[in-house]
């Protein structure tokens, strides 16, 4: 697939017609005991319709297990970043800024961007469908969080290491995937980002590692699962959000996050890891955990 750090789209809202395609921004925050996964939708995951925009939140901490929240939301006039009421996730100047309230905890960091940002393949993943394509842009690979979760009364500090990209296509999002994994963990020696993607039956896969000091190398997908297992391991997987999405009659996708930790030569990494497969009309109806 390859990386292109000449343009990376950003965070701009990029669909104009949200019935005509899809388009979220992604974020995640982690560290050993707090695994926050926040997605700012202009549309649902498949798209194919104008949906209201929304966040949909997944927290995982050792006190109060899994949390979800989805609440209602708005652009800011330049397009960027979302509101609800008193509770935001807005992108900053210097990073991002969350403040928003699960079931059972409240939770207010900041994001500080540590590297450039970079985007895949010549600006562009796929194109397909005569002028229809699909972007991933990772304005943010490498980053630290600070701030606290406010759990039975009580408030803890947390902090660790964040990242955040940005999905859009021109059309549904079926019309270009079969299926993905992608995964991102991060430490105090920079992210591992790994995906691998079916387009009509033919595979796709890419490995990036943006460094402590910024500087990016392409690598292998999934490196803990790959022949460096000695250097690179997985050592602990924990399911946080298991979804089905109704496309049509006919088809639906389902949709995986778990978290997970890694050990490696260089230190410890805390990521998510998500996937996505199109399922049957047979498939037993799993109800969205949002």
């Amino acid at each position: 697939m390859g990386i292109d750090t000449a343009s990376t789209g950003g965070n701009h809202r990029q669909v104009r017609q949200p019935g005509n395609g899809f388009e979220w921004w992604y974020l995640q925050a982690t560290s050993r005991d707090f695994y926050l996964t926040l997605v700012c939708h202009l549309t649902s995951i498949p798209g194919n319709r104008a949906d209201e925009p929304y966040v949909s939140g997944t927290l995982l901490t050792q006190a109060n297990g899994v949390e979800h929240v989805r609440a209602p939301a708005w652009f800011n006039s330049d397009g960027r970043g979302y509101l609800k009421a008193s509770e935001y996730v807005e992108e900053t100047a210097a990073g991002w800024s969350v403040q928003l309230s699960f079931p059972k905890t409240y939770v207010e960091i900041v994001v500080e961007r540590l590297s450039d940002p970079w985007r895949t393949g010549n600006r562009s993943l796929i194109v397909k469908c005569g002028d229809d394509e699909t972007h991933w842009s990772v304005p943010m690979p490498y980053a630290r969080f600070r701030g606290r979760a406010h759990q039975m009364g009580r408030a803890s500090r947390v902090s660790g290491w964040a990242y955040q990209d940005h999905n859009w296509g021109t059309a549904p999002l079926l019309n270009f995937f079969d299926c993905w994994d992608w995964a991102a963990a991060s430490g105090p020696s920079g992210t591992w980002v790994s995906a691998s993607a079916s387009i009509a039956g033919q595979p796709q896969a890419m490995g990036v590692h943006v460094g402590a000091d910024g500087r990016m190398k392409e690598t292998g997908p999934a490196p803990w699962n790959g022949p460096r297992r000695g250097d690179v391991s997985r050592i602990a997987q924990l399911p946080m959000k298991r979804t089905t999405y109704r496309v049509n009659a006919a088809t639906r996708i389902k949709y995986d996050r778990d978290a997970f930790e890694i050990h490696s030569r260089t230190g410890k990494f805390f990521g998510i890891q998500e996937s996505l497969r199109q399922v049957s009309e047979g498939l037993a109806d799993l109800r969205s955990t949002e």
